[in-house]
């Protein structure tokens, strides 16, 4: 009897009935969708981790060793790119390497073979150069996706001699050792909790408001049903029946389209990477776990917004929810007001991890619960405070139902609360990557070049190049360094740098006029004139040469820098000298070069070709950025991006549903104030009131919070110096587009039609 009267009434609802259950279908599946699409990202970056830590090499400490390797952090551009050089056992046969292959590929390469990624081979087939700078040979073999991060991933695995490999590389047994997160690995628990925060909460409160749609007209249903006999047990069936229906073709709905929709999404790029479509597949015994969870979860929401514990209640001011809810609030803010207050004028005080925690739980926890008792108390000073029909006739009805206002605004005050303070994380972690330079700078350590090599460096294709070599030392040993700042730094050796006055005028304009080839002169600073070169003058320094070595005279002379001389180029030591030119017997091994590169990724990738050409061991280093950390920047930020836009489309949806609902709900009582005369212009500005007020109060909270709790948390970081504005900037558009969002919508939402029936219904 309970099903067929559930059926008869969904059936003898009318339109309004199908309206509302497509509503919640749709509702359903969007919901639904979303989160599978953020734990399809979540559960890449799980799975992608641990493939990097499946193909570690496992090093032998003692012991015979099954082969050996030489790990090289390269780059191609600003790609990072790991080159693996192998040197397979002599003599070895082909089941042996297959034993002692790496992940991903068939065989551990032989001498003269290379596995390689396909990314990277493509990279080689559009750029032949490549292929020559990393030794691999013309068809080398392809690596499946059980050895790669994403299907971006550059790596190379190169079959060499052993006498290619360094002395001090340690021998390895297999692949496969435990590791800890890298710097260049997103944790997945990280990319969970920010998806839980910008993805989970919007799509679980749209979740909630489609469920609970046209909850009054439920209830009194639920009322009237009661009156004529219907048990309570019946009456939770009833009014669970429909929940439990449009779960289940909401969640089918779901299913079906993450299956067609999931190759493109992991082709996309749009969280920051792309994964393997095996990564996000969804197995068959979740499908089936929320097939069961969705449809029961969906049912008790519609049993508990049709089912109500009391009557609606009609009384004013009486029956308010507590201001006391919003004490979290206002002492989480005190508390980041007062630590960054106390950081600012003491640096020392530290940085409390669990302050922040703090801070954000009881920030958090008081907008959540403290936005109603604020929305019903504000709309009842404004409707005192006013005589104006229009806006007393919305503070009245926030006031009385602010319950469900505050409810279809709650996903977007999560949205800016959660995107203000996801643009300082990714400040934070776009300092640790280092920060942006007009140049990029580039390092290359001559030791393992040969001579010819050595003297070719000034040919490779950079706008400036900077060399430094250190002097011989004069300690003893058993000898203590003197107490002597200057006597101390030609005891431990002096840095002497090699540079053209050419170059010095290019990267700084400020030594034009002042410098002469040929010379030598003692650093000194422009940026701190207390500091002063301490080295004596007239003392002479042996400094090694490609030929030999060279003595040098320190000179009274001195040219100043700034610091950080060319904008980052090159840090200038305390008490070192320079040398207007190049070493007079040739750049020694040993010797460190700095060149300063063009922006542009083809420039650094020409560069890098150039420098592989010198030598097979030849590495230059990319050091204005660190390129792991860059790539983790970028995905942090795909992931923020993802999780902002999909969050802000459930937020729009949720809020438009609601809208639309409470317009059909409001219809009867729309009929009755026209027909005593009100007229439309003061429905429409009320319906704006009603909205637009609680989306101020929510909305300039959250912009509040967001921006303490960013700031906190840069401060706790300690790599941001001073108040960074952007997200609050950002927060600020974001909160003030969802305000006129809803203004618009509330505007729209009044211009309902109403008939005769409504109001015979009222």
């Amino acid at each position: 009897m309970t099903f067929r009267l559930s059926l008869r009434l969904l059936r003898g609802g009318g339109r309004s009935s199908v309206v509302r259950l497509a509503l919640m279908v749709l509702g359903v599946a969007l919901a639904l969708l979303a989160l599978l699409g953020s734990w399809a990202v979540t559960n890449a970056l799980g799975e992608r981790s641990a493939r990097v830590a499946e193909r570690q090499s496992i090093a032998v400490f003692h012991g015979p060793a099954a082969f050996h390797l030489d790990e090289i952090d390269d780059s191609i551009g600003l790609r990072p790119l790991d080159r693996v050089l192998v040197a397979a056992p002599e003599h070895a046969g082909r089941r042996t390497l297959a034993a002692l292959a790496p992940p991903g590929c068939a065989l551990l390469p032989a001498t003269g073979r290379s596995c390689i990624s396909p990314a990277l081979a493509r990279l080689v087939r559009s750029d032949p150069d490549l292929a020559e700078r990393l030794g691999l040979e013309s068809d080398p073999s392809l690596m499946t996706s059980a050895g790669l991060r994403d299907p971006d991933d550059l790596i190379a695995y190169v079959g060499v001699d052993e006498t290619s490999i360094a002395a001090d590389e340690q021998p390895a047994a297999g692949w496969g050792a435990p590791r800890s997160q890298g710097a260049s690995e997103v944790s997945g628990t990280t990319a969970f909790v920010e998806m839980l925060l910008l993805v989970a909460v919007p799509a679980l409160v749209f979740l909630a408001i489609a469920a609970r749609l046209s909850s009054a007209t439920r209830a009194r249903r639920t009322r009237a049903l009661r009156l004529v006999g219907v048990s309570s047990r019946q009456l939770a069936f009833v009014a669970a029946f429909e929940g439990w229906l449009a779960g289940i073709v909401g969640t089918t709905l779901a299913l079906l389209a993450y299956h067609a929709l999931q190759g493109p999404l992991a082709g996309s790029n749009l969280p920051g990477f792309r994964w393997f479509v095996s990564d996000g597949a969804v197995p068959r015994w979740a499908g089936v776990a929320l097939l069961v969870v969705i449809p029961w979860a969906v049912g008790r929401l519609c049993r508990a917004g049709a089912v109500p514990r009391r009557a609606p209640r009609r009384t004013r001011g009486a029956d308010h929810t507590s201001l006391w809810r919003a004490a979290p609030l206002v002492a989480g803010c005190v508390l980041a007001a007062a630590y960054l207050v106390a950081a600012r004028l003491d640096p020392r005080i530290g940085h409390a991890s669990v302050l922040l925690l703090g801070v954000g739980a009881l920030t958090v926890t008081g907008l959540v619960l403290g936005l109603r008792p604020i929305a019903e108390r504000a709309a009842d000073q404004l409707a005192e405070q006013t005589r104006t029909l229009s806006v007393r006739l919305g503070a009245r009805r926030l006031a009385a139902e602010a319950s469900s206002t505050v409810r279809a605004l709650s996903a977007a005050i999560a949205l800016v609360l959660v995107a203000g303070t996801g643009f300082a994380v990714l400040r934070d972690v776009k300092l640790s990557a280092g920060s942006p330079s007009p140049v990029q700078v580039a390092t290359l350590d001559t030791s393992t070049l040969t001579a010819a090599s050595r003297q070719a460096v000034v040919h490779l294709p950079a706008t400036a190049m900077i060399g430094s070599i250190r002097s011989t030392p004069r300690l003893a040993p058993d000898e203590a360094p003197s107490s002597d700042p200057g006597t101390a730094a030609i005891q431990l050796g002096v840095t002497v740098y090699f540079v053209s006055c050419a170059t010095l005028t290019t990267i700084e304009p400020t030594t034009a006029g002042e410098c002469r080839d040929g010379k030598v002169y003692r650093t000194a600073s422009t940026e701190n004139t207390l500091w002063s070169n301490q080295l004596p003058v007239g003392t002479a320094i042996t400094v090694a040469t490609g030929a030999g070595t060279t003595r040098i005279t320190i000179p009274a002379a001195e040219l100043r820098f700034p610091h950080l001389m060319g904008q980052g180029i090159a840090a200038l030591e305390n008490d070192a000298l320079v040398v207007t030119g190049p070493p007079s017997g040739g750049w020694p091994a040993g010797a460190q070069l700095v060149y300063a590169l063009p922006t542009d990724d083809h420039a650094i990738r020409d560069f890098q070709d150039a420098v592989a050409r010198l030598g097979p061991t030849a590495v230059a280093q990319v050091e204005t950025r660190d390129l792991d950390k860059l790539a983790t920047y970028h995905v942090q930020a795909g992931i923020i991006r993802y999780g902002v836009l999909t969050g802000f489309l459930l937020a729009t949806a949720g809020f438009v549903i609601a809208v639309l609902d409470r317009a059909r709900e409001r219809r009867r009582n729309v009929a009755m104030l026209r027909a005593l005369g009100v007229g439309q212009k003061v429905l429409t500005l009320a319906q704006v009131v009603e909205f637009v007020l609680p989306a101020a109060i929510g909305l300039g909270s959250a912009v509040v919070v967001s921006f303490l709790l960013g700031t906190t948390y840069l401060t706790v970081s300690g790599l941001q110096e001073g108040l960074y504005w952007p997200p609050l900037a950002a927060a600020v558009a974001l909160a003030g587009t969802g305000t006129l969002g809803v203004a618009v919508a509330g505007a729209l939402g009044a211009r309902i039609r109403t008939t005769t029936a409504d109001l015979h219904a009222e």
